[in-house]
């Protein structure tokens, strides 16, 4: 045999079990992936109340002149998820905040917010646009049932299912790995050239459900959701009861799911956007401001909103984001402010301020934290 060809045959037995194991890998990657979207696709409709804890991260770096008693204080946050295909409801029933809620609808890229009551006693009134979020825990699509963390590089949308992150994957690597004592699949998701990546352990007891998520986006480190308890809800369908999200900035949470109901009939009226009668409703897409009816449903239009310079013309942000509290150091930034809507009533003018935008105060808080 001639020195060329044992070279030659050299090469070739080191690389043969490279290609094998990258060969086993992306089986791994399918068969994983297979089998946790058929674990949600069991799921047709969901309903639950969620409670969660925040609370700074011990050491985490405050704001000048922020009291670090303040930031030391646990905010609780209650609310009710409901989710019957692509529609789903927000309602947080205890927070600083009072009483709101976010209905969605996933096909259509519509969110509204609406408003049922306020500490301070404050008129009430709704907005629609492209996307909300809630207290983020509060929705089981953000980061630990459905859907991974948002946003989700390459394009930074939302709501993106593990099954549609491989595809979208620069590269997906996968192996078998304990974690916390249970039999996991580990998948490793490199999203763009930046250094954006998942880290994230399927739960093979619990159908292969998220066990834990690690988001790094642009390199840097960004935040991480570890299921600590689940339960069988009904025979062979499995729902995380306790999780914990850690904002690497500042943040931490402790999540805890109750009353939890699967593929029970919701009705349709849970998803109707209604205010209650007069209140005014703000289309962010068009800029008109609706009345609500007797029937709590936008009726006529009595105004627009100016939107401001530079704005008018510029498409929809991907992403609108509030934070878990409104005066947490590390999701505050200046809110953004819509115009005020002139509405013209009988012979009078009168000047309303559309009550919603002090709720969605940091809507984009979200994306920017992330991508700093």
């Amino acid at each position: 045999m001639t020195q060329p060809m044992l070279v030659l045959v050299f090469v070739g037995l080191l690389v043969a079990p490279a290609d094998g194991r990258a060969d086993d890998s992306q089986n791994l990657v399918s068969r994983a992936t297979e089998a946790h979207t058929a674990s949600l696709a069991a799921i047709t409709t969901l309903r639950a109340k969620v409670t969660a804890e925040v609370s700074m991260v011990e050491g985490a770096a405050l704001p000048p002149g922020f009291d670090p008693k303040k930031a030391a204080e646990i905010k609780r946050y209650v609310g009710e998820f409901s989710r019957a295909g692509v529609r789903l409801r927000m309602t947080e029933t205890e927070g600083p905040l009072g009483r709101r809620s976010v209905l969605k609808d996933l096909a259509a890229k519509k969110a509204y917010l609406l408003g049922d009551s306020t500490p301070s006693g404050r008129p009430t009134g709704g907005l629609v646009t492209d996307d909300f979020q809630l207290s983020s825990p509060i929705d089981l699509c953000d980061g630990w049932v459905f859907c991974l963390p948002r946003p989700v590089p390459p394009d930074y949308e939302t709501y993106v299912p593990l099954k549609e992150a491989v595809a979208k994957a620069r590269k997906v690597t996968a192996w078998a790995e304990k974690l916390d004592g249970a039999d996991s699949i580990r998948l490793d998701l490199e999203m763009d050239a930046e250094g954006s990546k998942f880290e994230i352990w399927l739960d093979i007891g619990t159908n292969y459900l998220f066990k834990r998520i690690v988001s790094t986006p642009r390199g840097k480190p960004g935040l991480e959701f570890r299921m600590s308890e689940f339960k069988e809800i009904k025979k062979g369908i499995f729902c995380p009861t306790k999780a914990e999200r850690i904002l690497y900035r500042g943040t931490k949470t402790r999540i805890e799911l109750t009353d939890i109901r699967v593929n029970d009939p919701i009705p349709d009226s849970v998803f109707d956007v209604r205010l209650a009668p007069g209140g005014l409703f703000t289309d962010e897409s068009d800029g008109k401001v609706y009345k609500a009816g007797s029937d709590g449903k936008p009726g006529s239009v009595v105004g627009r909103v100016v939107l401001p310079a530079g704005e008018a013309t510029s498409p929809a942000p991907t992403l609108a984001a509030t934070p878990l509290n409104a005066d947490d150091p590390v999701w505050w930034s200046w809110p953004r402010v819509l115009a005020i809507a002139s509405v013209i009533v009988g012979l009078g003018a009168v000047v309303c301020v559309v009550d919603p935008i002090f709720w969605a105060r940091n809507r984009r808080e979200y994306c920017e934290g992330l991508a700093v």
